[in-house]
């Protein structure tokens, strides 16, 4: 069972030789990896200059505005600025702005470490892309991709799980539901916790995942 509920460890190993262990932070790596940040990078950055380039049409722009204190992004800001995001979701706190406060309450360091302003940090999610709004084909018409926002990531990540991993032969398959408020797959579910969701299907493989690090260290 151990030998096809892994990663394709041959593969792996090509791009890391000097691995020996299966770290969450590499499994992340794998899938979050250099393609998709630089294809973040370009987006959020292109999307940017279409927005300010606009603003500009109608009329000068505050100095105190987030158009004003945009600055392109790098990959290496993606990077630190994807770690923020990932430990939001570890430490809730009352506010995004508290990620940065110097309060004892909040005071965590973990944000300021990276050395990453919150201005920025707040300015890259105002100007979050993954594709090219210049090429979008609008609802209604011929040739319109309800994922078109996401669809160079999502062919990607598809792309590489199937590379990456194969999944037991033995499945159980439970629904699961995000918390969305987007305009499209929306679903309304009064008994659940989040009202407004998006369903989505969610494999549970049999192994834990501790049966599968042991394997991989064989």
């Amino acid at each position: 069972m151990c030998e096809t509920n892994r990663f394709h460890l041959h593969l792996v190993y090509q791009m890391h030789p000097t691995s020996t262990r299966i770290y969450p932070l590499f499994k992340f790596s794998i899938f979050i990896n250099n393609d998709i940040i630089s294809q973040i990078k370009t987006e959020t950055n292109r999307y940017a200059t279409q927005q300010i380039a606009a603003q500009k049409r109608k009329g000068p722009i505050s100095k105190n505005s987030v158009f004003s204190r945009w600055k392109p992004v790098t990959i290496s800001e993606i990077e630190r600025f994807l770690a923020i995001i990932v430990y939001m979701g570890f430490v809730r706190k009352p506010r995004l702005r508290d990620y940065w406060s110097t309060n004892p309450i909040y005071d965590s360091k973990f944000s300021s470490s990276l050395q990453i302003s919150r201005d920025h940090v707040f300015s890259m999610l105002t100007f979050l892309h993954l594709n090219n709004n210049d090429t979008y084909i609008p609802r209604g018409n011929p040739g319109h991709d309800p994922l078109y926002k996401l669809r160079p990531v999502f062919n990607k990540l598809m792309n590489d799980f199937h590379t990456f991993f194969i999944p037991d032969e033995e499945l159980t398959v439970d629904e699961g539901i995000c918390g969305f408020k987007g305009i499209h797959f929306r679903v309304f579910i009064k008994e659940k916790p989040e009202k407004y969701s998006s369903g989505k299907w969610t494999p549970y493989w049999k192994e834990s995942f501790s049966i599968c690090d042991s394997c991989h260290s064989r």
